[in-house]
């Protein structure tokens, strides 16, 4: 076989194999992990269930897929915000902007993640309330809190920023709507 001929099929290889993400993704937010079956992606991506087992062992692997690139942009968000002088809670709204506009990191699974098909899902909102947590220590007028304090106001951005950009999506300025309520959230929690 020529090496365009392997070209050709990997890259249609390739384009499948995002296809199927991204039609999972799509299921998946809308009736989460446990209502997702291997046999709905593959109808609603026009592929043979075998097709599927082809790019993915199972359900968990596809999900993990999803999943595992959210978690390193968090990384390397936390890393990049090492160099900020002024951290502001703004900071980590805009961060949480940049996550849900991104539809390639598919952030709204965090929230749609059954933890019996990710057996780790403990481990990975563990590692974002930590981000989180990591941020808001970096805030001058928030780093005197105790640690207890802290942690709640990072399982709360966790938990609440996902459902709070999808309700309010639709909206003209959603993203100044966000920033406002969450910021009264906070307030509301010192």
């Amino acid at each position: 076989m020529s090496e365009s001929k392997l070209n050709k099929i990997s890259i249609r290889r390739e384009q499948k194999h995002q296809e199927i993400l991204s039609v999972a993704a799509e299921l998946m937010a809308i009736h989460g992990t446990s209502g997702v079956s291997l046999e709905d992606i593959a109808k609603h991506a026009d592929v043979a269930r075998k097709t599927i087992y082809n790019h993915f062992e199972n359900k968990e692997a596809l999900i993990l897929e999803m999943v595992v690139p959210v978690c390193d942009h968090a990384k390397n968000y936390l890393k990049a915000a090492n160099e900020i002088r002024n951290m502001t809670l703004d900071y980590i709204w805009t961060y949480c902007i940049e996550l849900w506009e991104d539809k390639s990191l598919y952030a709204i699974l965090l929230h749609r993640v059954n933890p019996q098909d990710l057996t780790d899902m403990d481990e990975y909102e563990h590692g974002f309330i930590y981000v989180f947590l990591e941020l808001l220590k970096r805030i001058p007028e928030l780093s005197q809190l105790e640690m207890k304090k802290l942690k709640v106001l990072a399982k709360v951005i966790y938990h609440t920023y996902i459902p709070l950009l999808q309700s309010l999506s639709s909206l003209e300025n959603y993203d100044h709507l966000f920033r406002k309520a969450m910021t009264g959230l906070m307030n509301s929690l010192i």
